[in-house]
Parts: structure tokens; sequence; C-alpha cells
């Protein structure tokens, strides 16, 4: 008697093991984004990095190693923002692309700096295009153009562009 006991308490566990498995298996990806990979500004990560045509994990990652998803977050070269842009890059970017009353301290504001980071990434990501991997791309570093390249295609590969 002891021994069919035994029996039905392990089929019994073994059964809800694998229920709490299929379970938590169909909750696997909400799961992992909102607790183990939380993504802030989703919607504006997505939406900026589809506009210009980057991929937005690799939008978030540079995000992630920038600022840490913290809006006000500046180092002590004068980048500021989530993607650490330099107030000289801001102004050329904004003339690039035709933004009109840039300030400086509109770097801060979530929605510009998304909306000018992943623009200028993705002119990155295309002028590197040809190196064959986006990861090159990483070495932006919120400088203008001219800064990133030494040699036509050379990234800088200092000690900040490590992380990625």
């Amino acid at each position: 008697m002891k021994r069919k006991n035994k029996t039905g308490t392990v089929v019994i566990a073994v059964l809800t093991l694998f229920l709490c498995i299929l379970y938590f298996g169909a909750w696997r990806h909400t799961i992992m984004r909102k607790f183990v990979y939380p993504l802030e500004y989703d919607y504006m990560v997505r939406q900026y990095a589809y506009t210009n045509g980057v991929r937005p994990s690799l939008v978030a990652a540079v995000v992630l190693a920038e600022s840490k998803f913290n809006q006000q977050a500046a180092s002590h070269s004068g980048a500021s923002g989530l993607m650490q842009i330099m107030p000289e890059t801001g102004e050329w970017i904004a003339e690039e692309m035709g933004l009109h009353n840039f300030t400086p301290d509109r770097l801060n504001d979530v929605s510009t700096n998304l909306r000018m980071g992943t623009w200028y990434f993705g002119g990155m990501a295309d002028a590197l295009s040809s190196g064959g991997s986006d990861l090159w791309s990483c070495g932006f570093k919120s400088r203008q153009p001219h800064h990133v390249f030494s040699d036509g295609r050379d990234v800088d590969r200092s000690s900040e562009t490590m992380e990625y």
C-alpha cells in the first residue's frame, strides 16, 4: 500500500512539473521581456530604429551601454541623453535632419535623443555596411562622421567602445 502512494505522489509531482513547464513556457517571451530583459522606451526605440533601418535590439544595446536607460545621463566629456550625443554632434545632426530651433538641452529629451541618435546610427550603419557587420557601427561614439573614420573604414577601437 505504501509503494502505491509513493508512486502516485511521484506521478502527481511529475505531472505538476510538466504542466508548470507548459504554462510558463507559453509565457516565456512575456516573462523574458518584462523581467529579465526590460526595454524602457520600447515603442520609441522600435519606431525610430525601423524608420532609420537599424535593428531595435542594436539601438537598445547602445542605449544600455551608453546610459543604462537614464535619460539624464551625462558624460565627463559633455555627451548627454540616452544615446550620449555630444552637443556639437547634436547640432550637426539637427542641421542634416532639417530640425529647426535645436538647442543642446533638447538632447535630454527622450524622443529627440532617440530620433537623432538612431538617425545618426543608421547613417553609420549604411556607411559601414560593406564591412559586413552591424557591430562596426557601434564605434560611432556620438562623434561626427569625420571623427569616426581614421582610414576610410577604420573605426575607433578605444576602450569606450569595448562594452559593445
